[in-house]
């Protein structure tokens, strides 16, 4: 039994002597761990959208002319925090006459076209045409003229009054 047990005896040596010399010459692995910081944020940005003057008199005006602004009078201005796209709408009518959106005012009735470098197109009585885009943030400006249509009138009417009224939206 005693060769036996020297058998084993050597066998654990040698074992035990192998681990360690392994052990030594392997680098040493402890297990990766790893956690999760989660951060929230929103980006928020605004449109802040200002014309100026904010009025505008033509004085009187013969039916079937026109008269228009110059030098560019009228100035559109971004204030708010990203790039921004116009649109323009009139209201549908005044106290006595109807707008007529594609530049052929009839009987009583009157159009208003925009004019600027980048752009020109006629105003409705809703937001849908894009007048002006890209309009950077932090006060950049758009200056533009407009014209007023005026059709035939079918009497001497008291003045009038119609509200160009501007949206912004964000590019």
């Amino acid at each position: 039994m005693g060769c036996k047990k020297d058998k084993i005896n050597k066998f654990l040596l040698a074992s035990t002597l192998l681990m360690m010399i392994g052990a030594a010459v392997s680098p040493l692995v402890m297990a990766a761990t790893e956690d999760t910081l989660i951060v929230t944020f929103n980006p928020s940005g605004t449109v802040d959208i200002a014309v100026a003057p904010a009025t505008y008199d033509f004085g009187s005006l013969t039916g079937g002319s026109n008269q228009a602004t110059s030098g560019n009078y009228i100035t559109l201005w971004n204030n708010g925090t990203v790039f921004m796209d116009v649109q323009a709408k009139s209201n549908a009518s005044t106290l006595n006459l109807t707008l007529d959106a594609d530049g052929s005012p009839s009987l009583d009735a009157f159009s208003v076209n925009f004019n600027e470098a980048n752009s020109t197109g006629w105003c409705t009585a809703s937001y849908g045409t894009e007048f002006w885009t890209n309009i950077g943030p932090s006060g950049d400006t758009r200056d533009f003229d407009f014209t007023l249509y005026l059709g035939s009138i079918s009497t001497d009417h008291p003045e009038q009054n119609t509200t160009l009224t501007f949206q912004g939206s964000i590019a």
